[in-house]
């Protein structure tokens, strides 16, 4: 997981991504748990560069940098989804820049 977890940093500093993620409407969501409470991980732009967005019903809302929300999150199934936002960002940013160049 932590090669996966460099290629997602790696990622997350490709400003084509956040180009590609403001185009989209600014935010994803990759990520809904249901229990025990329900919180919703959701991938947005913070000051030109991708973020984490938290809610949920037991906790305060928060807003983390990808790099450091990799740092910290373990959970699999999360980083999954997240490493899959990003392959789609990251087609979606090429298939936007081809487009442009025709």
């Amino acid at each position: 997981m932590a090669m996966d977890k460099e290629r997602m940093a790696k990622l997350s500093r490709d400003p084509r991504l956040v180009e590609a993620l403001k185009a989209m409407g600014g935010f994803l969501w990759y990520y809904t748990e249901l229990y025990p409470y329900r919180t919703i991980y959701t991938l947005t732009v913070c000051r030109d560069a991708l973020c984490v967005y938290i809610a949920g019903e037991d906790m305060m809302d928060m807003r983390i940098q990808l790099e450091k929300y990799l740092e910290l999150e373990d959970d699999e199934e999360r980083l999954r989804q997240l490493a899959r936002s990003l392959d789609m960002l990251a087609a979606f940013s090429e298939k936007a820049y081809w487009d442009y160049a025709r």
